[in-house]
Parts: C-alpha cells; structure tokens; sequence
C-alpha cells in the first residue's frame, strides 16, 4: 500500500526517471499558495501535507503492507525455509498467527516504533525467534520506514525494484520533515 503522492512519483519516474518524478513535483509546488513556507529540496519541493498522516493510517499502512508483501510464503521464501527444515504448512501457520493476532499486531508495532524501520530479516527474528538473511526477490519490498513528527507519521517503503528512487524519495520527505525552516535548496543527484 503507497500513499498517493507515493504512487504517482513512482509512475512518473517509471515512465521518465527523475526528471517525471521532478515535473510532477513542481506541478504540485504550482497548486501550492504558502510557496514561501516550502523550501525547496533536490530541485523540487514536496509539501509534508501529502506524506505526513495521523497514527492510525500510519499503522494501518504499515501493517497492510508488510502483511501483503511478508505475510504468506513464496516459493522463493520457502526454499529458504526448506534449508533450515521449516515446512511451508508451518511457515504459514506462523506467518498467520503473527499478522492476523493483535499480539502479533502489537509486536510489529513494538519493533517498527523502537527501531524506526522493519525489513524481511527482523520480522522473521520476531515471528520464529531466529536471525536469518532473507535473500529477497528482485521487486520485493526491502524495508517498512516510520518516524514520529509531533503529532503526524512518516511512513515509507523501500522496494528493491527501481531502489535509487525509493531512496530519493525517502531523503526529500524526511529532510523536509526534520529540517523544515533551515533547508532552502539542496540538490542531491542519484
């Protein structure tokens, strides 16, 4: 699950790489009227009302997609899991009762609030109470990003598929959200 503002960035940069995802950008800077309350950052400003959201919706995407993403076994996962003797009947059944319990719920939470991010790795540490390299598949989601801002949230994805724009996205929403009246214009080509 993207935010909006997430998802059209994406499709723009898929369809014309930075310079789509910088045209929609300055488009919206246009239909902004407070331009002097947004600074501009890597070329174009983004406005924190299109990414920052209450925590109930942070939570709720967060969890959506992690569970959508981590919560069955692929093929690939359960590969994996063959080499450590964990059946796919069993994988699941934990996979299940960690994404469809609120203990399961409350401990995801737990983590991605005290270490700011969640990835593949920990939540499998979480769920079987072992460490394990998860190799993912290529257009996986790499990482779950949260980060409190008075009362609003931060939620960001890192997806292996097209990385140096989830990465690019990511440093333009949270250098707004954590230096808001100091930054002016800084560009930072990927």
């Amino acid at each position: 699950m993207l935010l909006d503002c997430d998802e059209q960035l994406f499709m723009a940069y898929k369809q014309k790489s930075e310079k789509g995802a910088e045209n929609i950008l300055a488009t919206w800077l246009e239909a902004e009227s407070n331009l002097q309350e947004d600074p501009k950052i890597l070329g174009t400003s983004l406005s924190p009302k299109l990414f920052l959201v209450n925590e109930e919706t942070a939570k709720n995407i967060a969890f959506s997609t992690a569970r959508k993403y981590w919560g069955h076994v692929s093929t690939e996962m359960q590969m994996y899991f063959d080499k450590y003797g964990l059946d796919s009947k069993f994988v699941n059944e934990r996979l299940s009762a960690f994404f469809y319990t609120q203990k399961g719920k409350d401990t995801f939470f737990e983590q991605l609030f005290a270490q700011h991010t969640i990835d593949l790795e920990r939540l499998i540490w979480l769920v079987f109470g072992k460490r394990m390299q998860m190799a993912m598949p290529v257009n996986e989601l790499q990482s779950i990003i949260l980060y409190k801002f008075q009362d609003e949230y931060l939620v960001h994805m890192m997806y292996k598929e097209h990385a140096s724009f989830w990465h690019w996205l990511f440093t333009k929403k949270s250098l707004f959200t954590a230096y808001p009246q100091t930054i002016r214009a800084i560009h930072i080509s990927l």
